[in-house]
């Protein structure tokens, strides 16, 4: 009888323990998506990497996320949390308020610090950005999507109190933009709160982002600033209560899905096609949106930029596509990955840069938008203005300085043209450039630094003269490449 039990206990044993890995073998995966997020990259094997535990972490990882039944296994343990205990199965990206209302944590923890910038210096970075754009004439459009937490706070329920310190910076940035719009600016926050305000419920319950109604109220606000008089409510179509699974609900293992309200534009003979392109591994891809117009229909807009990151996703196909002859949404985590406080300007994707520079040179209308939490560190960067100023300086008003060298002089009467001055400089070297910025009060005096120049990539340095003193003379000391290697050394204005 022991012996019998014992022998149960193995087979048992055997098929927990070996059962997954001979389906695994078998050609059986777990589903892809079923955690809305990326699965761990297959392990790079090679005979020289034998004594590395990297090699067999990596393996281990890729495994495990694709291991038969773990779908299975995730769901349940998920379900038991949320609908028995009430507790979420995965606190780091995923919040439960009032009413099964699902949060992300990290749209409250990660502005919650003393560390932020000042908003006052946040509108005025966006308002350089977007004066670029718009100078080097472009219709420009500026939006932040505000927090989930901020349109519908009711729902936070025992969450408003961590969300507290967060909700502070996110009313000090609304006031800074509604004090001194940046160019461009739209106010989609006010549009929102407004909606919330009387009733209206504009995000979705089990997901982060606004829902189609909330895209919609936003996107009518953004076509009036690009294309004044195009919207109408008239194309606007509203279809049948659906259900739809949101991706924190996904985060949790949860197959739970919730009654939506679908809302797109329908212009008449327009018609939208959509394609996509892979700018560089491991990022978004860029999609893009082109009309099919019947005879006699037309579109306002003819080349659009949007810049945005997922809430774009919601707005760019259904609400702005019908508008203009080609959208190119380009996500912000596609030009560059993992940007932090720290480091604002993340890790850059060049080949995504070049798609950018590239579409830009193109478009009549540009669209930058972004959710609240995360402007704080990609507009505390100068890097993407700085790369779009040099890229446009021809559009800009721009004098060139033909002097050639080590150290270059600038004219005297930089700081007091109109516009900000900026000096751009960019070569043809391999070296990585570095400009310093000189000043002396007169012919033979020791020449002293009073700036850096920012490399938004090794060919550009851009200086900011805005500060540069009237007196006394200036110049600029090039380092890193020859100086027959110059291409240009120019003053900008915006």
């Amino acid at each position: 009888m022991r012996r019998t039990t014992a022998f149960a206990y193995s087979i048992v044993a055997a098929l927990v323990f070996l059962g997954p890995l001979l389906l695994f073998l078998a050609g059986m995966r777990s589903d892809p998506k079923f955690e809305n997020r990326r699965l761990a990259p297959a392990p790079d094997l090679e005979i020289t990497r034998l004594l590395d535990t990297a090699m067999y972490q990596e393996a281990t990882a890729f495994f495990v996320d694709r291991v038969p039944l773990r779908d299975l296994g995730v769901r349940v343990d998920a379900w038991i949390d949320f609908h028995v205990l009430g507790d979420t199965p995965n606190p780091k990206d995923v919040a439960i308020g009032k009413d099964g209302w699902l949060f992300n944590p990290v749209t409250y923890t990660a502005t919650c610090t003393d560390d932020l910038p000042d908003p006052e210096l946040i509108v005025a970075n966006a308002d350089l950005l977007m004066s670029v754009l718009a100078e080097s004439g472009r219709d420009v459009a500026f939006t932040i999507s505000p927090q989930k937490r901020t349109i519908h706070p009711e729902y936070l329920g025992g969450l408003k109190e961590q969300a507290a310190c967060a909700e502070e910076h996110s009313t000090a940035l609304h006031d800074a933009l509604l004090a001194d719009p940046p160019t461009g600016y739209v106010d989609t926050w006010g549009i929102l709160l407004q909606a919330s305000a009387e009733g209206e419920i504009v995000y979705f319950r089990d997901d982060g982002h606004w829902n189609f109604v909330g895209a919609a109220r936003s996107a009518a606000a953004i076509v009036e600033q690009l294309w004044p008089g195009a919207w109408s409510e008239e194309d606007v179509v509203v279809g049948e209560d659906s259900e739809r699974a949101g991706n924190l609900a996904l985060q949790m293992g949860l197959t739970s899905t919730e009654t939506i309200t679908p809302v797109w534009v329908e212009r008449e003979g327009v018609t939208v096609l959509a394609s996509k392109t892979q700018a560089a591994k491991q990022t978004p891809a860029v999609r893009i949106y082109r009309l099919e117009l019947a005879q006699g229909a037309t579109a306002p807009g003819v080349s659009t930029l949007a810049l945005g990151d997922s809430f774009m996703g919601f707005t760019a196909e259904e609400h702005l596509a019908p508008y203009t002859e080609s959208l190119v949404w380009i996500n912000w985590r596609t030009i560059g990955r993992s940007g932090s406080l720290s480091n604002p300007a993340g890790r850059p994707v060049p080949e995504a840069e070049e798609l950018l520079l590239d579409t830009l040179a193109g478009a009549d209308s540009v669209i930058v938008q972004t959710v609240e939490w995360e402007v704080w560190q990609r507009l505390s960067s100068m890097r993407l203005t700085y790369l779009l100023l040099a890229s446009l300086s021809e559009d800009l008003p721009h004098q060139d300085i033909a002097a050639r060298g080590t150290v270059v002089g600038l004219p005297a009467d930089v700081s007091l043209g109109s516009g900000r001055p900026f000096l751009v400089v960019r070569t043809d070297g391999e070296g990585t450039l570095n400009v310093r910025l000189l000043h002396r009060d007169g012919p033979g005096a020791e020449w002293t630094e009073i700036g850096r120049g920012e490399s938004p990539r090794s060919d550009l340095a851009v200086v900011d003269l805005r500060d540069l003193p009237t007196t006394g003379e200036s110049a600029i000391r090039i380092r890193n490449v020859d100086s027959s290697q110059i291409e240009i050394i120019r003053i900008v204005r915006v």
